[in-house]
């Protein structure tokens, strides 16, 4: 979920860009309900990444339904903080706030949270940090939890002997590529062009 100025198709497609190809990839498909933010250069984009457009039938929000459940959720969290702080100026401000609980709380669906479904770890949350300021602030003791589990998490990888040198064990039949050590500047390749298959170690 992105904020937003407007719903124009080339700020939708610079949002999606930025936030979602650039972060985790292209997709294989991308569902929407048809409307103009989601075609000119929004389709264009996702033709250009050879994105599936998959389009729900008009009036018909129940074909996208896990997303349109998402949204309401959202959309009732922030009716609230809103409604307490009695303006609605400061509601981009609450909307991490708001994600950050949805995706670390477990889903009755799956049993896990959306964070534990993307990630192949277990989420790692603050407790008492994660609390919706009451004002465009952050708590202040968030950056203190932060550090802490920055530094409880090095602390266990060390332990674990995380530390130490990760070494890749090939065998015959692999495909490798030779690592260029005379690299002239950070822009170029840091492997040979030339791909070499292992024959015998």
């Amino acid at each position: 979920m992105i904020p937003l100025r407007t719903k124009g198709s080339q700020e939708v497609a610079n949002a999606f860009l930025s936030n979602v190809l650039a972060r985790f990839s292209a997709p294989a498909e991308v569902v929407s309900d048809g409307g103009t933010e989601f075609q000119g250069a929004f389709a264009a984009l996702l033709e250009q990444s050879f994105i599936d457009h998959r389009v729900t039938s008009p009036n018909h929000p129940q074909a996208n339904g896990a997303a349109e459940r998402v949204v309401q959720i959202c959309n009732r969290a922030l009716r609230k903080y809103c409604a307490e702080q009695g303006t609605t100026a400061a509601w981009v401000d609450y909307l991490p706030w708001i994600l950050l609980g949805y995706r670390c709380s477990a889903q009755a669906s799956t049993g896990k949270s959306p964070f534990e479904l993307m990630n192949p770890t277990k989420r790692i949350s603050c407790c008492g940090c994660a609390q919706m300021p009451s004002s465009g602030r952050h708590p202040p003791s968030a950056a203190t939890c932060s550090s802490r589990s920055t530094v409880t998490n090095t602390a266990s990888r060390v332990r674990a002997g995380g530390y130490k040198p990760r070494f890749i064990n090939f065998t015959v039949g692999d495909y490798v590529y030779v690592m260029l050590r005379n690299r002239n500047n950070t822009l170029q390749l840091p492997a040979r062009e030339t791909i070499l298959r292992i024959v015998d170690t």
